[in-house]
């Protein structure tokens, strides 16, 4: 399975100007047709992802502003929403919305968890997403560089796109008359991590993570892999 990291996500998605999110027409622009009825169904989907995500987690979300980067470049439904703790789960949740209606790459949304609510987790997350967008495209079992620990001084820099395993098929399965949309879990993992799964494939990391029941919302986890983080990947 793919590992992509020639550059990361985070350094492919930081601009090198600032780039308007005003709408098309605010900025004395023309807006085509087309782009009308993309923006249309794109924002339709979005809608659809988040009555869906708020249905299977029984709780309600709120969008993410974000305006920095080159967010132009992506779907122009696309929205990141964040999911605060509850009784049942403790921890945040943040995930796309509309990542998905990107035609030229596998239609996926990606969610991940987080102990604490973090504004670089979204940066994070649309640095994904950009790059899913814009680079070759990621689907179940590739790896992705973040460019940097998903939170603190973590040693967990690369993200493995993962089944949801905590909610199943129920989540990761949805369906508009668009087609078919597959909703997995980014989990923060170590370089020995990714180099582990990339030797002996995602079923013997998946295997270890049971085996030692690992902490994937713990920034400090050490690797399951039993080899120095401190090496190269």
């Amino acid at each position: 399975m793919p590992v992509i990291e020639a550059d990361s996500a985070l350094q492919r998605s930081r601009p090198q100007q600032h780039f308007s999110c005003r709408p098309l027409a605010a900025r004395g622009e023309h807006c085509c047709p087309d782009f009308l009825t993309e923006r249309r169904t794109s924002l339709n989907r979005t809608v659809r992802l988040q009555r869906h995500y708020e249905r299977v987690w029984s709780r309600p979300t709120e969008v993410c502003p974000f305006d920095a980067g080159p967010v132009h470049e992506l779907p122009p439904g696309f929205r990141l929403l964040c999911a605060p703790p509850d009784a049942k789960r403790v921890l945040w949740t943040y995930a796309t919305a509309g990542l998905s209606s990107s035609k030229r790459v596998p239609a996926i949304e990606l969610h991940l968890f987080s102990p604490r609510k973090s504004l670089g987790l979204v940066e994070l997350l649309y640095a994904v997403a950009h790059y899913h967008c814009n680079g070759p495209g990621l689907d179940w079992a590739h790896t992705v560089n973040l460019g940097r620990p998903w939170l603190d001084s973590s040693k967990c820099e690369y993200g493995l796109v993962s089944r949801p395993y905590l909610d199943g098929p129920d989540l990761e399965n949805c369906s508009d008359e668009e087609g078919g949309v597959k909703c997995y879990w980014l989990v923060p993992i170590t370089a020995d991590e990714v180099r582990l799964k990339v030797k002996q494939g995602i079923d013997s990391l998946e295997d270890e993570f049971e085996r030692q029941q690992f902490n994937y919302a713990d920034p400090g986890r050490k690797s399951v892999a039993g080899a120095s983080d401190g090496e190269g990947a």
